[in-house]
């Protein structure tokens, strides 16, 4: 009999106990390797030392600017200041980053791919869970305020697992226990109740690592970094705790934890050992596949040391730093407080000599001195602080009179070139100020500082400049958030147990059951027998298909597999623009408006391009965000369309040889007769064509014949016609004969 797959869990608190003591033993086994001998050690340590020489102006600047923000090189006689940098700082911090990001894992290549599908909606629920549960929002913010002051900040990423032991009630019982695990080396029930481990719970931790306790190699590209280490303070409970009591008792605890590592530690440790620390290096070594652990006052070896806890794609726990300026020559930052450190001293110093110019402007008066009964009167009204009476009596006046009055009698002391002074002053430090904007691009849009009279372009303009000078700093903290939670999807993926997955998802987990060479499918010991693997997510199913197998967790834990079809990225980590999300969903719901609409249409018509008319939504809907969440009801609804269409044709009656003879032989008769109807309409069609031609012959002939006729007679009529005119120019000859012929006859008469 094969044995069981002790990988993925199984179904109840046995199953998880085996899983836990297995993947415990793979660590255990992961430890194992050649010890590192001493010239290994020399070498980090030598590293570590070229970085501390390497870094040591660097963690001055930055050990002063932190101490300017927070007021802290402040004593007794320091002049005023102008808080520049604290300002500009709480002014950059929520533009840079706001809110905690949102993981958003896809199909790489969008298309359809369930277990892919499930895949990426396990990883995107588990890690988001993952940062709202640990408050890695905290994280984000310390290392976004790293990046702001001394120009560099730095997460670490971890596992946790807790891991309790309970009593073996049963240690005999065949169904709880597996031959070669705790409580089963043999099947002979023992008296004696054996203590088992199993998993209560487990979790990926992001912590901060402080700027100044965080190191690599000197290089000059993060790709060129083969080893990162951080440093951690630990009590002796703690070291015992992570390391065994053994070697608790070789190390010191005699180091000085530096002040901004200090608040944290005393904060959570109290007692008499409050302030007794091991200062411990945590190193991942790259080249050689190693982690190791040590110490100073360890010098001939490690601690602990052997192959990494978790296989990280790019091996170290630690994304990409989020850095501040840097160039491609080395990877130690530049504050951005050191491009405009000359301005901001300048801004102090005139903040101070107006602070000791507003000290000058008491308003001084010199009067005459003696006795005097002017003077007196003067005196007392200068004295005089309740303005309660209006009019002042003078027993001399006429002596007041003649010496000029109140303006003869008081000689001010000329305040005029203090204030031009101070209006000078506050004049060159405005002028400072505004080139300090100019360096840092902190335009006055950003401050709320805007000129009525300008115009909403102008206005907008300024914003889309101030937002293109943040674009960067924006872009490596996304970055970065963007870097931690890949590191987080990772250990979650490889890491954590399928019912933890299903704990924090919602989903429910349905494993395999495991088949041996013999082919027959076996349940685990000690397991029920275990529900049907994971439906299509295309075939309709009844409620929602919230469940996943172990082909969804063969794709987590498979390091390529996931790489390739699965993308992990976030959303912004700037303020939410609740105008964008609501255009981005009225866009989706107008492009899967109309293609519903018209896809039902055409669905109605030809049921089977149901299929096809999925297939081209879907292809549409994977690109939303929005459509994510509705893609398996759209899958499951197109696809209860194809196999209602797929339903239908397979309840048709399948014809019999005889009947498929006879539409044969019926189809070639109706071929064979349409066939003899297009020749019997060709022939039709020509002879009706040459009719029509003998017609249009016919036709043209007789209209010749009636032109000629027509022809004939026009002449026959002209002539005529030239015939009564010949005859009336005779009859008038003859008349006119006739007439003349009368006239003499007439004349003899007479």
């Amino acid at each position: 009999m094969a044995q069981p797959n002790l990988y993925g869990a199984g179904t109840n608190s046995d199953d998880l106990q085996r899983t836990a003591f297995s993947e415990r033993k793979k660590e255990e086994a992961a430890q194992e390797g050649p010890k590192p001998d001493k010239k290994l050690m020399a070498q980090y340590r030598r590293e570590i030392e070229r970085y501390t020489r390497a870094t040591e102006k660097w963690r001055e600047d930055g050990k002063q600017i932190e101490d300017l923000y927070l007021d802290e090189d402040r004593n007794a006689s320091s002049m005023r200041r102008y808080a520049l940098l604290w300002a500009n700082v709480e002014t950059l911090k929520p533009a840079i980053y706001a809110k905690v990001p949102t993981i958003e894992c896809s199909r790489r290549y969008k298309d359809r791919d369930p277990v892919a599908r499930t895949a990426a909606e396990l990883i995107e629920r588990a890690t988001n869970t993952s940062f709202e549960l640990y408050n890695v929002d905290e994280t984000f913010q310390m290392v976004r305020d790293d990046r702001l002051l001394p120009g560099r900040g730095v997460a670490w990423v971890r596992y946790e697992a807790d891991i309790e032991q309970y009593e073996d009630d049963e240690p005999g019982d065949d169904d709880a226990v597996v031959p070669g695990l705790p409580g089963g080396p043999d099947l002979e029930a023992d008296a004696e109740p054996k203590m088992l481990e199993r998993l209560a719970g487990e979790r990926v931790v992001v912590d901060h690592v402080q700027w100044t306790e965080f190191g690599h190699n000197v290089c000059g590209t993060w790709n060129d970094a083969w080893l990162v280490w951080r440093a951690v303070y630990k009590t002796r409970d703690e070291v015992e705790d992570r390391f065994g009591k053994e070697m608790a008792d070789r190390l010191t605890y005699d180091a000085k934890v530096p002040a901004n590592v200090s608040d944290r530690v005393n904060g959570e440790i109290s007692g008499e050992n409050a302030d007794e620390f091991c200062r411990i290096y945590e190193l991942w070594d790259k080249r050689r596949n190693l982690t190791s652990w040590m110490t100073e006052g360890l010098r001939d070896e490690f601690i602990e040391s052997g192959k990494p806890p978790i296989n990280f794609s790019g091996f170290f726990p630690c994304p990409k730093p989020c850095y501040a300026t840097k160039t491609s020559r080395s990877l130690i930052p530049r504050p951005d407080y050191i491009y405009y450190r000359d301005q901001a001293k300048e801004i102090n110093d005139l903040t101070d000599k107006i602070a000791n110019m507003m000290a000058w402007l008491i308003i001084k008066g010199f009067i005459p001195g003696g006795p005097s009964r002017v003077t007196d009167a003067l005196e007392e009204v200068i004295r005089e602080k309740s303005n309660k009476e209006l009019f002042v009596e003078i027993e001399d006046y006429t002596g007041w009179s003649e010496r000029g009055g109140v303006g003869k009698l008081i000689d001010w002391l000329p305040l005029d070139m203090v204030i031009t002074a101070i209006q000078a002053a506050i004049t060159a430090r405005n002028q400072l100020i505004q080139d300090v904007f100019q360096i840092t691009g902190i335009s006055d849009i950003l401050r709320g500082q805007t000129d009525p009279s300008e115009t909403l372009g102008a206005q907008e303009l300024k914003a889309q400049t101030g937002s293109r000078r943040l674009k960067n700093a924006k872009d490596e903290v996304a970055r970065f958030c963007r870097d931690v939670g890949r590191l987080c999807a990772e250990v979650i993926a490889e890491k954590f147990e399928p019912e933890t997955i299903a704990e924090m998802t919602g989903y429910r987990y349905v494993p395999t059951p495991i088949a041996p060479m013999g082919g027959n499918v076996v349940a685990m010991p000690g397991a029920t027998q275990p529900p049907a693997p994971m439906a299509n997510p295309m075939e309709p199913q009844n409620g929602a298909n919230m469940t996943f197998d172990d082909r969804v967790i063969e794709l987590l834990r498979n390091d390529r597999l996931r790489s390739f079809r699965i993308d992990i990225e976030t959303d912004s980590t700037g303020q939410a623009d609740e105008n964008a999300d609501k255009q981005q969903a009225m866009e989706f719901m107008g492009v899967a408006g109309q293609f519903m609409e018209k896809a039902t249409a055409a669905v109605q018509a030809a049921p089977e391009t149901a299929e096809l008319m999925g297939e081209m939504l879907m292809h549409a809907i994977r690109r939303f965000r929005a459509g994510r969440t509705l893609e398996e009801s759209i899958e499951k609804t197109f696809g209860a369309i194809a196999a209602k269409v797929q339903a239908a044709a397979q309840q048709q009656p399948q014809p019999t040889p005889e009947q498929i003879k006879a539409q044969a032989d019926a189809e070639m008769s109706r071929q064979k007769m349409a066939i003899d109807q297009q020749n019997h309409d060709q022939q039709m069609q020509a002879d009706a064509a040459r009719t029509n031609a003998d017609l249009a012959l016919k036709n043209a002939q007789l209209a010749q014949i009636h032109a000629q006729t027509e022809q004939q007679l026009t002449e026959h009529l002209a002539r005529m016609a030239e015939m009564d005119r010949k005859m009336q120019l005779i009859s008038a000859e003859s008349a006119a004969r006739t007439a003349a012929a009368r006239q003499p006859q007439s004349a003899q008469v007479q």
